[in-house]
């Protein structure tokens, strides 16, 4: 049974159809069984929503009702106030703008400054030597958060130099 049977159906049983069309409909539903099927159901559903449809009385009578909502129609809408943008408005939308730029700026220069890699020298400090004769090396370590600073005797590493001179030129 296509749809358009189907919507003649309901419409004869809710009386939306000439006279003609509705004997029509009466014939179709005579002659075809899933049409009585489908007219009694939609029989029994019409009366079961009909029947336990909620009443909702109303305080006042129908017309003063009808009226109320007259006026509240045809009342005239308030004339609306000019109104005038809060300063704090105003300066949210240019400084908006300028808070992203200085987000963006900000995450930039974050990112180049600990994104770049340590060259050897940054691990070098100076130490100040006072003696001639004592030598120093040091090492920095800013991951770790420490300094290593080693120490050694320059007479000896001259005499173990001249000693390695002397082999040297003995061969």
């Amino acid at each position: 049974m296509n749809q358009e049977i189907q919507l003649k159906i309901q419409a004869c049983l809710d009386g939306e159809l000439s006279s003609r069309q509705a004997r029509q409909v009466a014939a179709w539903i005579a002659a075809d069984p899933a049409a009585q099927h489908l007219a009694e159901e939609l029989r029994q559903t019409g009366a079961l929503l009909h029947d336990n449809e909620p009443e909702h009385p109303l305080p006042e009578g129908r017309e003063f009702y009808w009226s109320k909502i007259q006026r509240e129609i045809l009342k005239p809408a308030p004339a609306a106030a000019p109104t005038v943008p809060a300063l704090w408005l105003i300066v949210r939308r240019y400084l908006a703008p300028f808070a992203g730029v200085a987000l963006v700026a900000f995450l930039v220069l974050g990112i180049a400054r600990f994104s770049a890699p340590v060259a050897a020298t940054q691990h070098l400090a100076e130490v100040e030597n006072l003696s001639e004769h004592v030598g120093s090396y040091s090492f920095r370590s800013h991951a770790d958060k420490m300094i290593v600073v080693w120490l050694y005797d320059k007479t000896q590493s001259v005499m173990v130099d001249d000693e390695a001179a002397e082999e040297d030129a003995a061969f």
